[in-house]
């Protein structure tokens, strides 16, 4: 069924989510059920979006309290009607999620620092290390006399070394699942990615060794790499506006429109996408972050595009 799911009209898709939201936030009914058939036996498309929707009511009701708890936080208080739209549209969007979900989950919920999707934090470390998580991020931190240690669990930071001295006979250690950075008197941000991470130095240098094949190198101030647990990319320039993040911006320069929503999606709740026939459009300009409205509102008004809201929680960029 899985290779024939990308198939299924995203509009059925998102009616499948709805009937999941009222099955799981109404009482049965005699009418209530009667339209439910009706509109399953629709056609093919509609029976298979629906059984994706049948196996989500079974893993919903398997969530641990913690998550459900923690994830309707980091709605904003939303409603359980909203969360489970939510987790709906994404399930029966993209099955393979629910998987990774339920792997990250845990971890990030039980991280010692982490942010809500569209939120950057800021720390200071005993060692006087400051710390900035970029959205939708985790960390765990261990500063003690001996072991420095920042663990990136998920998202995105950005470190600058203590300037004090600390009773420590270790250097500082950043962990990503792809492998360990040690800086030396340094800024430097770290992005983990499914498939791999890319850091990036803009003070100092910093010793990266790759997890799996243990392999080494110094990347100095200016430059990023990018690497798996096994391979590393050729040094580069690390692009002048990389961790604008930070300011709360995000500058786009001769970036295509697909890039540049998938770059807004992290910093919103729900599920943000942009139609495949516009994805290649070219956009440049200064995007706030903190107010994804406000940046669709501003593509929408000097594009050929139109914002598509067939909930607060699903949108979508489409040809004008």
């Amino acid at each position: 069924m899985l290779s024939n799911f990308k198939s299924i009209d995203p509009k059925i898709i998102e009616e499948a989510a709805e009937w999941l939201t009222r099955f799981k936030s109404e009482e049965m009914n005699p009418t209530l059920k009667k339209e439910w058939e009706l509109w399953r036996n629709k056609s093919p498309m509609h029976e298979s979006a629906w059984h994706r929707a049948e196996s989500l009511l079974n893993t919903l009701d398997q969530l641990s309290p913690d998550v459900v708890h923690n994830t309707l936080d980091i709605a904003g208080k939303a409603s359980k009607r909203r969360f489970i739209k939510t987790m709906a549209l994404a399930i029966i969007a993209s099955p393979l999620l629910w998987l990774s979900y339920r792997e990250v989950s845990n971890s990030k919920w039980k991280a010692d620092y982490r942010t809500e999707k569209g939120e950057i934090r800021r720390f200071t470390l005993a060692d006087s290390t400051q710390l900035e998580l970029n959205t939708d991020s985790a960390v765990n931190v261990i500063i003690s006399e001996n072991k420095r240690r920042i663990e990136l669990i998920s998202g995105e930071i950005r470190v600058k070394t203590g300037q004090h001295e600390f009773r420590s006979s270790q250097r500082l250690t950043v962990s990503s699942t792809h492998g360990y950075m040690q800086p030396i008197g340094t800024q430097f941000s770290v992005r983990q990615f499914d498939e791999a991470t890319l850091l990036s130095v803009y003070e100092g240098q910093v010793d990266l060794t790759t997890a799996m094949s243990k392999q080494q190198m110094r990347i100095p101030a200016g430059k990023q790499v990018r690497f798996t647990a096994t391979t590393t990319s050729k040094i580069k320039q690390a692009a002048d506006d990389s961790a604008l993040w930070e300011r709360g911006m995000l500058l786009a320069r001769d970036v295509r429109l697909g890039k540049l929503i998938t770059e807004l999606a992290r910093y919103r709740a729900g599920f943000l996408r942009c139609e495949e026939g516009i994805a290649n459009m070219l956009v440049s300009g200064a995007f706030p972050v903190s107010n994804t409205d406000k940046c669709l509102a501003l593509l929408e008004s000097t594009l050929p595009v139109t914002i598509h809201q067939f909930s607060p929680w699903w949108v979508t960029v489409k040809s004008k």
